[in-house]
């Protein structure tokens, strides 16, 4: 199946041009940032799609609408027996989007709960994996 951003306005066919040069680059974390509902989700699948990882999942992940206690566990999995209720290990997205993509959205830029989450998503090391992580927040102004 074809999936394409269609572009009309001479700017946004630069946008994805260049989309599409960084998506055969070596680059393995890629921050979008822009305001609310520009199409980061877009731009993200289009570096998916447009890359050699393309064959591999893309997983989208709205790191907003999952509470705080949850979301390490959602992004690193755990294993059986780590708390309570663990009664059987669960491969975290992380490991799931292994060779792929895996894009996370919902985190504003100011607060340091965000910020934390953005680290987690955007600036980690794994040996032997070649996720490509991508992170989208709103524009903070600059």
């Amino acid at each position: 199946m074809k999936r394409e951003v269609i572009a009309e306005s001479a700017a946004m066919r630069e946008v994805l041009s260049f989309v599409r040069k960084v998506a055969l680059s070596e680059a393995t974390t890629i921050l979008l940032e822009g305001e609310n509902r520009t199409g980061k989700d877009l731009v993200a699948k289009t570096l998916h799609y447009e890359s050699p990882r393309q064959a591999e999942p893309f997983i989208a992940i709205n790191c907003a609408a999952i509470p705080e206690t949850l979301l390490e566990s959602e992004l690193f999995g755990y294993e059986k027996g780590a708390f309570t209720d663990a009664r059987a290990k669960k491969r975290g997205l992380f490991e799931l989007a292994d060779k792929g993509t895996l894009f996370t959205t919902g985190s504003s830029s100011g607060a340091s709960k965000a910020s934390r989450r953005k680290r987690w998503t955007c600036f980690w090391r794994t040996t032997g994996r070649e996720t490509c992580a991508s992170c989208a927040t709103r524009s903070n102004g600059r």
